[in-house]
């Protein structure tokens, strides 16, 4: 009994593990492309006000 309950508890670290690398990653490339919006948007502003 005690063997499946550490087996569940290592299964659920791996998954956790995946998920938090996998956030981590989606969430990165969202700033990355957020960060380019804006600066594609401020520089088409800076361009207007030339």
């Amino acid at each position: 009994i005690m063997k499946m309950y550490y087996f569940k508890l290592a299964v659920l670290k791996v998954y956790n593990y995946i998920l938090f690398i996998f956030l981590r990653d989606f969430f990165k490339s969202k700033c990355i492309q957020l960060l380019q919006l804006l600066l594609y948007y401020h520089g088409f502003h800076y361009c207007v006000l030339l």
